[in-house]
């Protein structure tokens, strides 16, 4: 369950779909140095991760490692995001076949509630190797697994 990046894949943030979630007063404005750390993936690649997302979206919900409800205080989910051991690596958010994005997982922890919809959306979030998943539901709930060591895609 890999999604192998380039250069040539990526674009500004200001080329998805959801910019407006980073840089509209009405919802949210990330800070500058945030949106620099963005990338919109092209429209080609954001399909092929797609798939993979839906691969690793059933795999995280089928047998969740941890789960919270978004409910609950935002700084709580944010700690519980910091459990999940991504450390300082990039990450893939996959809404659909055409949104896609690649940051740093430090910015998707901090700022979840403008990656994370609750009612709308339903994102998969992964680092580009696979080793673990992150799944939010419409519903308002964080799944999340990483594979066991030496387990294959």
């Amino acid at each position: 369950m890999t999604c192998t990046l380039t250069e040539d894949d990526l674009e500004p943030c200001t080329h998805s779909g959801y910019a407006w979630r980073w840089s509209d007063p009405s919802y949210d404005v990330l800070p500058d140095h945030v949106l620099l750390s963005i990338h919109a993936l092209r429209r080609g690649k954001a399909r092929q991760c797609f798939q993979q997302s839906l691969l690793i979206d059933q795999w995280t919900r089928d047998d969740p490692a941890r789960e919270i409800e978004t409910g609950a205080d935002e700084n709580l989910v944010s700690e519980w995001l910091d459990g999940c051991g991504a450390g300082t690596e990039m990450v893939i958010a996959s809404w659909s076949e055409d949104e896609a994005v690649y940051l740093p997982w430090a910015v998707f922890r901090n700022y979840w509630s403008s990656f994370c919809y609750p009612s709308t959306d339903d994102v998969t979030v992964w680092p580009s190797d696979g080793q673990w998943g992150l799944s939010f539901s419409h519903s308002g709930r964080f799944a999340w697994r990483a594979r066991e060591s030496g387990q294959a895609d």
